[in-house]
C-alpha cells in the first residue's frame, strides 16, 4: 500500500493534550483484529484510548485483544447485539472526540492527527470523515470518495446516497451527549440512519479529501453477504428522508399526492423503489434550487 499525501499543513494546531476514544466493535475477527490494533498503536497522535468491544465472539478474538500489553487498549465484553454494543462503546467513551473503527480495517498513521486538527480548527464541525482506500486478497486498491469539505444540504445529499464512510468518522462527543444520540436498530444501515438523525438536528459534516483508512474487502463481510437486506433498509431510510423533505416544503399538495401514488405503485411492485426515489431526489432538488 502506497504512502499517502497526508496534507500535514492542516495539523499546525496544538493537539498534544486532546484525548480521543476509539470505538471498535469486534465479532469473530481473529484473522484481522491484530492488524487493526497495530495500525492504531502506530498512530502519530498518541493520546487515545481504544474501546475494543467484543460483540459475543465465538473465536479467540478476545485472547488476541488481551495479548496487547498497552494500558490504552481496553477490552469490553458484550452480548451479541451489534447496535447495543455500538451504543455501549459511545457511552463508555471519555474522549473529547470519538473515532469509529472496524476490526478488519487499518488506519493510516496520520489519521487521528489529521482529524483532530480539523476538529480543533473547525469548532463548528460535529462529524469529520474522510475518503478510504480498499484493499484485500486479490483486490486492486481503489480510493473511494467524492464529496469533500463541509457538506452543504446534507439531508438532500443523504437522499442520493450514504456519503459518509462509517469507520472513517470522528464525532464531537459533546454534540453526541447534548443531543442524547443513539444508534437505532436499522439492520445493516444503522450508520445511514444515524447521519440522517444527526442532520435533522443540524449536525455539520466535513469530509477530508484523502483516504485516512484502508477498507478491507473480503467474502466474509456482512455488507456483501447480506446485500439485499442492507439495500432494503437503506431504501426505507431514503423514503423517510423524502417524507421529511416534503414536510419542509410548503404549499405543494401535488408533491404529496405524487408521493402517495408512487409509494402505492412501489408496494404493488409496479414501480421499482430505486426509480421512484431517484425521481423524488430530482424533483426535490429542483424545488430547493429554485427557492
Amino acid at each position: 500500500m502506497k504512502k499517502k499525501n497526508t496534507n500535514l499543513h492542516i495539523t499546525n494546531t496544538k493537539t498534544d493534550k486532546i484525548f480521543v476514544s476509539i470505538v471498535m466493535p469486534v465479532y469473530n475477527a481473529s484473522a484481522t483484529v491484530s492488524s487493526a490494533i497495530k495500525s492504531i498503536l502506530a498512530q502519530k497522535f498518541t493520546n487515545w484510548e481504544l474501546l475494543a468491544l467484543d460483540d459475543g465472539s465465538t473465536d479467540n478474538s478476545t485472547e488476541i485483544i488481551s495479548s496487547f500489553n498497552d494500558p490504552r487498549v481496553r477490552l469490553i465484553i458484550c452480548e451479541h447485539n451489534f447496535i447495543a454494543t455500538l451504543n455501549r462503546g459511545f457511552a463508555e467513551a471519555t474522549g473529547k472526540y470519538i473515532a469509529r473503527m472496524d476490526a478488519d480495517d487499518l488506519m493510516i498513521p496520520e489519521r487521528l492527527m489529521i482529524q483532530v486538527a480539523i476538529m480543533e480548527k473547525r469548532k463548528d464541525i460535529d462529524v469529520c470523515s474522510s475518503w478510504m482506500e480498499t484493499f484485500g486478497k486479490d483486490i486492486a486498491n481503489k480510493v473511494i470518495g467524492d464529496l469533500h469539505g463541509e457538506i452543504k444540504e446534507p439531508i438532500l445529499k443523504l437522499l442520493k446516497d450514504n456519503f459518509i464512510f462509517h469507520s472513517t468518522v470522528m464525532i464531537r462527543r459533546n454534540f453526541w451527549i447534548h443531543h442524547k444520540i443513539q444508534y437505532m436498530n436499522y439492520s445493516l444501515a444503522e450508520d445511514y440512519k444515524l447521519w440522517f438523525e444527526m442532520a435533522k438536528i443540524n449536525a455539520r459534516f466535513y469530509i477530508e479529501a484523502q483516504p485516512l483508512l484502508y477498507y478491507r474487502i473480503s467474502k466474509e463481510q456482512v455488507s456483501k453477504s447480506h446485500h439485499l437486506e442492507q439495500k432494503k433498509t437503506s431504501e426505507e431510510i431514503r423514503w423517510e428522508i423524502i417524507e421529511y423533505l416534503i414536510a419542509q416544503i410548503k404549499d405543494l399538495d401535488q408533491l404529496l399526492q405524487l408521493y402517495t401514488l408512487e409509494r402505492s405503485l412501489v408496494e404493488k411492485q409496479i414501480l421499482p423503489s430505486e426509480i421512484a426515489i431517484q425521481q423524488f431526489y430530482l424533483i426535490i432538488n429542483n424545488i430547493l434550487q429554485k427557492n
